[in-house]
């Protein structure tokens, strides 16, 4: 008799352990998708950061563009565009950087410019719900604008590309510098970090 007892106990066993088993498995499915979730979150953080810093540096440069080729264009001289500072160029740079960052679902949490170095540091936020709690992520990018050709910079002041930097408006006047001493403007930016 008592081994009719243990073989209708032989299946208790699995009865018990299933639920715990099909509770470990819930819980580490839940792990991986928060896990999974936060990473994501946290490269869309990145992702945002960058573009929100290349999309900045780029409207300043086109800013800068622009008013090289008004100075230069007028009367055939150029030396109003010598001295010029690069800061008073920023334009709608904070709000491009804003825009791109919302376009990644992100917050622009700073904008810093750095005329001296030509570069713009930019930090997102983007934000991830699990499980009844908030989990925020930072991140961010410096872009910078390097000039090629037409245009140089000494520091935070614009110049002019001929046969070094000429960085004022009365060294140009004095060079007596015209279009033709001149290359058109180039200048390209680059993600720094």
């Amino acid at each position: 008799m008592r081994r009719r007892g243990r073989q209708n106990d032989q299946g208790s066993a699995s009865v018990l352990v299933l639920p715990a088993a099909m509770a470990a498995v819930a819980l580490t499915v839940l792990l991986v998708v928060g896990l999974g979730g936060a990473s994501q979150t946290r490269r869309g953080a990145t992702t945002a950061a960058d573009a929100a810093a290349l999309a900045a540096a780029q409207e300043w440069r086109d800013r800068i563009g622009g008013q090289y080729a008004l100075d230069t264009s007028t009367d055939g001289t150029v030396p109003s565009f010598a001295g010029r500072e690069l800061g008073d160029l920023l334009g709608g740079a904070r709000s491009r950087a804003r825009e791109l960052a919302v376009a990644n679902d992100a917050v622009l949490e700073s904008f810093d410019v750095d005329p001296a170095r030509a570069e713009v540091t930019v930090t997102t936020r983007t934000s991830q719900q699990f499980a009844g709690t908030t989990r925020d992520f930072r991140a961010s990018a410096v872009a910078r604008i390097e000039l090629r050709s037409g245009a140089c910079r000494d520091g935070a002041t614009l110049g002019l590309m001929v046969s070094g930097c000429v960085s004022s408006a009365a060294e140009a006047a004095a060079l007596e510098l015209t279009m033709r001493d001149v290359s058109s403007f180039e200048a390209v930016v680059t993600l720094v970090r």
